[in-house]
């Protein structure tokens, strides 16, 4: 882990590593800060960028939040906690295979 919040302090970080290192970076698991991203897209333009575990299930659970809670919790209807459910785990579906698609050697 890199101490510091900034797009600077992580390409500063990287710089200071040998180019040995930077040249045998081959993923670099961050959160979705835009400044992470040109950084490493920068420092280490080889390797993949990975969005670590933790900030996929927090993307995930803001999503669900800002969603209208369904009125019905028996699942019937349309708009039931069913069709909740089933949506949730459409998008788990989707999301896995774009995954498996860009890098299915990581899984």
């Amino acid at each position: 882990m890199v101490e510091g919040r900034s797009e600077k302090v992580f390409a500063q970080w990287l710089e200071e590593r040998p180019q040995s290192f930077r040249d045998n970076v081959r993923e670099v698991a961050m959160d979705a800060f835009s400044g992470y991203k040109r950084a490493a897209a920068r420092q280490v333009p080889h390797a993949v960028e990975i969005l670590d575990p933790f900030h996929i299930v927090k993307l995930a659970g803001d999503k669900l939040t800002c969603r209208a809670l369904p009125t019905s919790t028996r699942g019937h209807g349309p708009g039931g906690a069913g069709a909740t459910t089933r949506s949730i785990r459409a998008g788990g579906a989707s999301l896995h295979r774009r995954i498996q698609t860009s890098h299915p050697t990581h899984l």
